[in-house]
């Protein structure tokens, strides 16, 4: 697929084309209602989009990844009664946190001390069967054909067994997308899919968050379309004392790069909070008058934290600030006109 391309997207499920009209939008009312059209591919011509690779070059060939920009994530909560199995709850999670990390093991044996000097290095490959065990709980990512929570048509996804033994619902077969069989595991450049090795699914972090009993997290589930671009996930950081340390320095993006991916982690994570029930909330335009300040967190019942500047200092610098604009404002205008100050008398 090129910059420019004439395309269709047909929805895999319900096989209707995204298609589009002149009918107002449900919402926006500026904007043009999309719907999905047609019975098994076959639409007419409003189906047709001109694909654009923004700021790219006409021809240029379009690549697929995942936005996603999320790490997996688990914690001690379980899910609730009627979700499910009552299981840990694995989730995805914008943030650095210490839940984030896991331990990647063979299927069928412990990994080898690492205090042994003589212990074989076994590097993790593409088509090995692994278990991913939660470092914190120790419980196996685990998957089985109960329903997602809210993505229905998938599998759910826990964390389960005690100390890292659990059952055959916790194997994994890792693949490296575009890779050859046997090839080596790369750190942040190997982007790699998880197929559940019974229930023939992918790991995945749909575009759904859980409710307030997920705490609004990211929903991670186990999706029988093995061809879903939300199952692609790479390793960013791997410590392990028996390898020797690497240096990422040629793969460090540019400044630009940088700064445009977390600037999405920032947006993507603040678009998901909502205020809760009874929570007081401030408009933008309160914020440079300091009416009232940015809600930041709550203890109990009464205690709340809100970001608010220091009044005195914050008042008195929009008054002197209005002064500044008023006789800035009526100097020039004197300066437009030729109005000349008189000399001072001495």
């Amino acid at each position: 697929v090129k910059n420019g391309d004439l395309v269709r997207l047909e929805h895999l499920q319900s096989k209707r084309n995204i298609h589009s009209h002149t009918q107002p939008a449900p919402v926006s009312k500026r904007h043009f209602q999309v719907t999905g059209y047609g019975e098994n591919g076959t639409g007419d011509a409003n189906d047709v989009w001109r694909l654009e690779v923004i700021g790219g070059k006409e021809g240029e060939v379009v690549n697929t990844v995942t936005s996603k920009l999320k790490y997996l994530h688990s914690h001690f909560h379980l899910y609730p009664e009627g979700v499910g199995s009552k299981q840990q709850q694995v989730t995805t999670y914008a943030h650095k946190d210490e839940n984030n990390f896991f331990v990647m093991k063979k299927w069928n044996e412990e990994p080898p001390n690492n205090t042994d000097i003589d212990a074989v290095v076994d590097l993790v490959k593409n088509g090995d069967l692994v278990r991913l065990e939660h470092l914190q709980s120790k419980r196996n990512i685990h998957s089985h054909t109960q329903p997602a929570p809210v993505s229905k048509r998938h599998f759910q996804v826990t964390g389960y067994g005690e100390n890292g033994t659990g059952d055959a619902n916790d194997v994994w077969r890792l693949e490296v997308i575009g890779g050859k069989e046997g090839e080596v595991v790369n750190t942040v450049t190997s982007k790699l899919k998880f197929h559940h090795y019974f229930v023939k699914c992918v790991l995945t972090c749909s575009t759904k968050n859980l409710p307030k009993w997920g705490f609004e997290q990211g929903e991670v589930s186990c999706n029988p379309t093995t061809r879903d671009p939300n199952a692609m996930w790479n390793v960013e950081d791997n410590l392990f004392s028996k390898l020797p340390n690497s240096s990422v320095h040629d793969l460090a993006p540019s400044f630009f790069s940088r700064f445009i991916e977390s600037h999405k982690v920032m947006l993507q994570g603040n678009s998901g909070l909502k205020p809760k029930e009874g929570e007081m909330t401030s408009k933008p335009w309160e914020w440079p008058i300091n009416l009232r300040g940015q809600w930041f967190s709550a203890g109990d019942d009464k205690t709340r934290i809100y970001l608010l500047g220091n009044p005195v200092i914050w008042w008195a610098n929009i008054v002197f600030l209005i002064i500044f604009l008023f006789i800035y404002s009526y100097s020039s205008l004197k300066s437009q006109r030729g109005v000349l100050e008189s000399p001072e008398i001495t």
